[in-house]
């Protein structure tokens, strides 16, 4: 395998399920989303018998190490940077977990974190956030595991809500669907136990019904790729896939109709899934119609993505999963603050390319004029993309912004019409001022203790050299196209100063945050 291309990040996760282990490779761009590798899961049941026993079986844990080896030598040859590995449910709930963990440690050389079910829910928001359709915000989603399912609240400008409950596939099979197929009364009483949990689970998340309502792992992706009849199991035709209530009711009954043999090889429906995708039909079904919901959007990213997603935004080291809990907003900030340093290495670059090819002959006029622009348009580029952040930083962490403050990072104002209509105006500011107020605002509502200093020189020269970016751009007369030797002077001297207070900000906002 060839290594990855410069200025990108090889990462590797695996999500060990008490139904299903999941691997992805995948690497990091600045400013763009995962790059899928290699991705592979298997059905190998390490739960299995956890619910009555409390303890991981022999056997299952020879077959999960064993898989766990394979994708060792798999992620080796892919020269992955770093690898993160969870482990839930079943893993959480054994006594024997230690002795599991030690043996995957020593057999297949990955260190594995535990995560608690609130944490599981987390990187899972993490995951099915990075591929939502334009227009999606508001999300209720559930993620139905082997031993437990997650309910996850996230609403704009609010923290999200995680409920979990000891419900899965595999828990709900072995305590109630004993039957094959379940027997009437089975039903009834696996319906009424997640009825139940399920209202208890939403009881104070508020009003969640506005809420786009969001599926994620095999359960949910199995039963979109038996609506569809698939032959073989197909992202693109899974992802943003939705299912409707009464569909899911006609597969519930066609599954339930059906013993476990009678289900191998019906359309869409993945090997080894057999044994538990009725009780996955089961659950779905009753949590929707407890909550009110006609209409599942299915996310075929999770935990799996999540745990990527959250390893690029900690800075990568597996000692440094799970070290800190960082405010919930700031891990949904990624994507913009990678395009953020993107657009600024590319800005960069291209000051760099030109001081290359004038051979830094700064007695060139075409140069000078070329330089000063060129500085301008990286001030811009960094000064709207820091807008950005520290807006949407403040709507998904719940920062209030004043109606002045919202306006000047967002450049737009909403105003109503005579006839009650909203209308949108684009609305911005002079240079300096959107400079000035963008870091100051950005300071604040990140708490940074620190404030750059305006009173100083450096801020001066930088507005000079601003009139002076006006005045080549809008020359009157081809006089006031020349740059003097003093001009390009004070020019460099105000740059340097934003350079240095971005940098600063830069700095300490990742020392907090990091």
């Amino acid at each position: 395998m060839t290594e990855p291309p410069p200025h990108r990040r090889r990462l590797a996760g695996i999500d060990i399920g008490t139904l299903t282990c999941r691997l992805l490779i995948a690497d990091l761009i600045p400013g763009h989303p995962l790059k899928e590798l290699r991705s592979d899961r298997r059905i190998l049941r390490l739960g299995e018998g956890v619910d009555q026993t409390r303890q991981l079986s022999s056997a299952a844990m020879a077959r999960t190490i064993a898989c766990l080896q394979e994708w060792q030598n798999v992620i080796n040859g892919y020269h992955v940077e770093t690898t993160a590995v969870v482990a839930t449910s079943a893993v959480r709930d054994a006594t024997n977990r230690e002795e599991f963990l030690e043996r995957v440690k020593r057999e297949a050389g990955f260190d594995v974190e535990v995560i608690t079910g609130e944490e599981e829910a987390r990187r899972t928001l993490l995951g099915i956030r990075s591929g939502l359709p334009t227009g999606v915000t508001d999300i209720l989603a559930l993620d139905i595991g082997g031993g437990s399912t997650e309910f996850i609240l996230d609403r704009s400008g609010q923290k999200p809500i995680v409920r979990s409950i000891d419900i899965g596939v595999v828990r709900l099979c072995e305590r109630v669907l004993r039957h094959d197929p379940p027997a009437t009364e089975e039903v009834r009483q696996a319906r009424e136990w997640v009825s139940r949990e399920a209202r208890a689970a939403v009881a104070d998340m508020g009003d969640y019904r506005q809420a786009t309502f969001i599926g994620t792992a095999g359960t949910v992706t199995s039963l979109a790729a038996m609506a569809q009849k698939l032959k073989s199991y197909k992202s693109a035709r899974i992802h943003n896939y939705v299912l409707r209530l009464e569909t899911i009711r006609a597969l519930e009954h066609t599954l339930l109709s059906r013993a476990k043999a009678e289900r191998v090889g019906l359309p869409g429906l993945e090997k080894n899934r057999e044994e538990v995708i009725a009780a996955g039909a089961i659950i779905i079904r009753t949590i929707m119609e407890t909550l009110g919901q006609e209409a599942c959007l299915v996310s075929d990213l999770g935990l799996r993505e999540g745990v990527l997603i959250d390893l690029a935004m900690r800075g990568g080291g597996a000692d440094d999963v799970g070290s800190e809990d960082l405010p919930a907003y700031v891990h949904n900030l990624g994507k913009v603050l990678n395009e953020w340093l993107e657009v600024s290495n590319t800005l960069y670059k291209d000051i760099k390319s030109l001081m290359n090819e004038y051979q830094d002959d700064w007695s060139s006029q075409p140069f000078r004029r070329m330089f000063v622009r060129a500085c301008w348009a990286l001030i811009e580029g960094e000064v709207f993309c820091l807008k950005q952040f520290t807006l949407r930083a403040c709507e998904l962490g719940g920062k209030s912004l004043t109606s002045s403050e919202h306006k000047l990072l967002s450049e737009v104002l909403m105003l109503g019409d005579d006839s009650g209509r909203i209308k949108r105006e684009d609305v911005r500011g002079s240079t300096h001022e959107n400079l000035k107020q963008t870091l100051k605002i950005a300071t604040s509502k990140f708490e940074l203790g620190w404030t750059p200093d305006f009173s100083n020189q450096g801020w001066a020269l930088l507005r000079r050299s601003l009139d002076l970016r006006h005045r080549i751009t809008h020359p009157k007369i081809a006089a006031e196209l020349a740059i003097s030797d003093d001009e390009l002077d004070l020019h460099r001297s105000g740059f340097a100063w934003f350079l240095e207070t971005v940098q600063k900000f830069k700095t300490i906002f990742q020392k907090k945050y990091r």
